[in-house]
């Protein structure tokens, strides 16, 4: 029997043979981003063990057409919203121009996830503090997808997974979603499905037939921007924190006002620490309050950084600008050692290096 003469069992798939009860407890297993194999495992527990169970093939391919759906409803109208230039231009040249475009953007997208995150960032980001830009976001998802997934089952539907995962009210990270927020995804999807139901295709062309350079993503997408994450860090700052972390820079600073005679003093106590750059500012007047040296260092001073002076004393006076000095230092994220005072608030005490240097 032809699949036109099916009697629809739901309203939200057409020409489907599944009940409503069972749609949603696939499309929740399938917003948890895990593998078929896996949701086929979870299945019974949800759906209960007299239910029916589909074969593998026929759970790929729903999955299939549930990320799809998601990407013509979520992913397309914001990617409208970014620069309709370009999709417009594509969809001038007819329909089949237009399709292969969204493919091209969907293989883009993952293809810099791999490029921007490696699987042993993913694994050690999962674990910190999540990122907060949405671009950000969905390389994380599809990361994600690919470790459960062992790979892309389709480049349309992982992007739609991981637009909307990405978008998830809470800003939860990705090992603390939680089942309040899969169950909003699924009520927000279903209620789309509701005005369009999904059909074979996973309604793939129904922007198409609405004209979507007129229709914006916060009234199509699956959640309003106001729900978007505002905190959290960028991934190239991310791993610029983990490269500066493993490094554990030493920086030092020499000062000599001009007569003082202790500059090698100075320099062999900083070679001795291992500090890798050596900022200086050499015979300066004891009345300016200009000191390049001091500048540079404190621009280049980030997260982890141990900034090295033989004495604190070598910031100047004990005044405002010694304190502004020492603000800007702990502003950067960074430590100080100082190696006459023995005053080190460094991650990695220098004991070792400094005892051979101080006073008896």
């Amino acid at each position: 029997m032809a699949r036109s003469f099916y009697k629809a069992h739901n309203r939200f798939v057409l020409n489907s043979k599944m009940n409503e009860q069972t749609f949603k407890v696939w499309l929740t297993l399938y917003l948890q981003g895990i593998s078929v194999s896996e949701a086929m495992a979870k299945f019974p527990a949800l759906a209960g063990a007299d239910a029916p169970m589909p074969s593998a093939k026929t759970v790929t391919n729903l999955f299939r057409r549930m990320g799809r759906y998601i990407f013509h409803k979520g992913f397309e109208p914001y990617l409208w919203s970014i620069n309709r230039g370009i999709p417009a231009k594509h969809l001038a040249k007819g329909p089949g121009a237009y399709q292969d475009h969204l493919d091209s953007v969907a293989r883009n997208i993952i293809d810099h996830a791999k490029d921007a995150i490696t699987l042993e960032q993913f694994h050690a980001m999962t674990g910190s503090r999540h990122v907060g830009h949405l671009g950000d976001r969905i390389a994380m998802e599809i990361r994600a997808l690919l470790v459960a997934r062992k790979g892309v089952s389709d480049p349309r539907a992982d992007v739609g997974l991981a637009f909307l995962r990405a978008l998830t009210p809470g800003s939860l990270p990705r090992n603390k979603m939680h089942a309040d927020h899969v169950l909003e995804m699924a009520e927000n999807a279903l209620q789309y499905m509701l005005n369009d139901p999904m059909d074979e295709e996973g309604n793939t062309h129904s922007y198409l037939r609405r004209d979507p350079s007129k229709i914006h993503y916060n009234n199509n997408g699956i959640f309003e921007k106001k729900y978007w994450a505002t905190h959290g860090q960028w991934i190239w700052v991310w791993q610029q924190r983990q490269k500066y972390k493993k490094e554990k820079r030493r920086l030092g600073y020499i000062r000599t006002v001009a007569g003082e005679q202790n500059l090698k003093e100075q320099r062999d106590a900083l070679a001795t620490v291992g500090c890798e750059l050596v900022f200086e500012d050499i015979d300066v007047s004891p009345e300016t309050t200009c000191w390049p040296g001091l500048d540079a260092l404190l621009n280049q001073t980030f997260d982890f950084d141990v900034v090295v002076v033989l004495s604190l004393d070598r910031f100047g006076p004990y005044d405002k600008q010694w304190t502004k000095v020492m603000k800007a230092i702990w502003k950067g994220g960074a430590e100080l050692c100082a190696i006459e005072e023995e005053f080190d608030t460094s991650r990695q005490i220098l004991k070792e290096r400094t005892s051979i240097l101080r006073k008896p």
